[in-house]
């Protein structure tokens, strides 16, 4: 279970809108937009059923090629 003070700790002052997802899982499986603290929180307990390690990376506005 992901404590939303030990997520956010780890997030510090990283900024939003970042981006969650499950090391292991590729792409696109269990990946979020989050745009704040609580977000982010359930985001990660949300991953967490598809990986025991998360990836959190600040968003980048355009297209993926």
């Amino acid at each position: 279970m992901a404590d939303r003070d030990d997520v956010v700790a780890c997030h510090g002052d990283f900024g939003f809108p970042a981006v969650v997802k499950p090391i292991g899982e590729g792409s696109s499986v269990g990946v979020e937009l989050v745009r704040d603290a609580d977000e982010l929180a359930a985001a990660a307990e949300r991953a967490l059923c598809f990986d025991d390690h998360l990836l959190v990376e600040r968003f980048i506005d355009g297209k993926e090629v």
